[in-house]
């Protein structure tokens, strides 16, 4: 009993350890947190004081913090103010491999991010998907155009009822509306 009571003691002390408390956090980071655009905007508007590309004690910049809570103006506003869109954060992730979205990933990419790996892999797999579509795609509609265009695809007896079946100068047969 003594063991189980001894391991959870260690267990809560360890995870007491790697908890990021609030009141540790630099200004801008809290502000990122709390989706205070208007104060980071303060904060951002005195570069010597808080660097948009700072990192707290997990090693997060204030821009991945607004990726990951998908706040896209909080990290358009920290991208305006030249963070750092390829740092990578204390696990070894960049905030493109935090993106959950579309938006936030074309906002990103528009700021010199580089994709990693996974995005590469979901970016390109998408391409290649349309891709694959706008091909098919077109096949049909040159098909289409195809049959469109060939005179034997309207010289059936149940296209028109109305014609009559005439002959020309050259004895080439064709349809003459009546």
């Amino acid at each position: 009993m003594n063991r189980l009571i001894t391991c959870i003691a260690l267990l809560i002390i360890g995870l007491a350890t790697f908890t990021v408390q609030a009141k540790d956090l630099p200004a801008l980071h809290k502000a990122v947190l709390q989706s205070d655009i208007d104060r980071a905007t303060a904060l951002l508007e005195d570069e010597k004081v808080n660097n948009p590309n700072q990192r707290d004690q997990l090693g997060s910049t204030p821009l991945h913090l607004a990726v990951r809570s998908d706040n896209i103006p909080m990290a358009k506003l920290l991208l305006e103010h030249r963070a750092n869109a390829n740092l990578t954060d204390g696990r070894g992730q960049t905030a493109m491999d935090m993106a959950k979205g579309w938006s936030m990933w074309w906002l990103l990419l528009r700021h010199g991010a580089l994709p990693g790996v996974d995005t590469s892999i979901f970016l390109i797999a998408t391409g290649l998907l349309f891709v694959l579509g706008l091909s098919v795609w077109l096949r049909k509609v040159k098909a289409d155009a195809q049959a469109r265009n060939l005179p034997d695809a309207y010289l059936t007896e149940d296209c028109y009822v109305d014609e009559q079946e005439s002959e020309d100068q050259d004895g080439q047969r064709y349809h003459d509306a009546a």
